[in-house]
């Protein structure tokens, strides 16, 4: 019984130390302002091509850094908690380059800023009603519907006042190259529009 009893608190304590807990922090203007000084590089990109643990994304719009190629290949993460799984669609990219010139593992934990535009809702942390409520399948559906549909127009009021710091930050960096102004705001406008309508077909489909 002895041995049983002691069985049982060493796996309850393994559990609790090597179980999964990852909670992403919420989004704040300050926290981004202070990573975009503090990433090397940022864009929105479309992934298009799934592998093997890596993926190749397409780079839409540059807002810091520099690409020797408009695509560029990054390793994917499929079980474990702790980094993103990448799928196809459009991303916003915060992150470095390794010495082979690839997007480490996109991280899942803390302030996470990369993240997919196409499939906001793949981030979304959903709680189940209390007990308590003892509610029926179709009241529990449209609770988790309503969770869906809040954090989804909350993640779009984040994304366009991201975007703002974001293409602030790049004005301000291209002050002294006014010849191409023009053309990164027509890109700027593009990749905008597109993040916008991807979110919007998102809502629509809730």
């Amino acid at each position: 019984m002895r041995k049983l009893v002691l069985l049982v608190c060493l796996s309850l304590f393994c559990h609790s130390t090597y179980s999964c807990e990852c909670i992403p922090k919420r989004w704040e203007a300050g926290v981004v302002s202070d990573r975009i000084e503090n990433t090397d590089l940022i864009f929105i990109g479309e992934v298009f091509s799934l592998d093997s643990g890596t993926y190749k994304i397409r780079v839409v719009d540059l807002f810091k850094g520099q690409v020797a190629s408009d695509t560029l290949i990054g390793y994917n993460s499929y079980n474990d908690c702790y980094t993103m799984t990448v799928t196809k669609g459009l991303w916003i990219i915060y992150t470095g380059l390794d010495k082979h010139g690839r997007i480490p593992e996109v991280p899942a934990c803390g302030v996470v800023l990369s993240r997919s535009l196409t499939e906001p809702e793949n981030q979304f942390v959903i709680v189940p009603p209390p007990p308590s409520d003892k509610l029926d399948s179709i009241a529990v559906e449209a609770f988790y519907k309503a969770q869906e549909r809040e954090q989804l127009l909350l993640h779009m009021k984040n994304w366009m006042n991201e975007y703002v710091l974001l293409t602030n930050y790049r004005n301000k960096v291209k002050e002294a190259e006014p010849t191409e102004k023009k053309n990164s705001d027509t890109l700027t406008y593009v990749a905008l529009g597109l993040a916008i309508m991807s979110l919007l077909m998102v809502l629509l489909k809730k």
